[in-house]
């Protein structure tokens, strides 16, 4: 009588990935609410300002709408990023970037408060 062997299955961490590409998601995601933000702030920014404004005030304006969110942009898709990584059931792309959109806006109104002359 001979023995066969059974083909030995590979052993995987127990924190196995159930959504495709999480990171990846949630940046884009929060990349496509920080473009779609940032387009307003500069739209209005730019309407604030008198009609013969310098190129200085123009830059600082764009420059400002730059940087409002860059923050409220990033955070947001690295905290959901880790939390989809972490989670055993599988997350849409929708689900992913409606949890971005709304962690962007308050991260973005808490921003604001903090930087508002009180």
């Amino acid at each position: 009588m001979s023995v066969v062997s059974q083909p030995q299955q590979a052993s995987y961490p127990s924190s196995a990935v159930a959504t495709a590409h999480p990171f990846a998601k949630a940046f884009a995601s929060g990349g496509l609410v920080y473009i779609v933000a940032t387009s307003v702030m500069l739209l209005l920014a730019l309407r604030a300002l008198p009609v013969d404004a310098t190129s200085y005030e123009l830059g600082y304006a764009t420059a400002r709408a730059l940087a409002q969110f860059t923050v409220a942009g990033f955070v947001p898709a690295l905290i959901m990023g880790m939390a989809v990584q972490q989670s055993p059931r599988r997350w849409r792309f929708w689900q992913i970037s409606l949890s971005v959109m709304a962690m962007f806006c308050v991260t973005a109104a808490l921003q604001t408060l903090g930087t508002t002359p009180h």
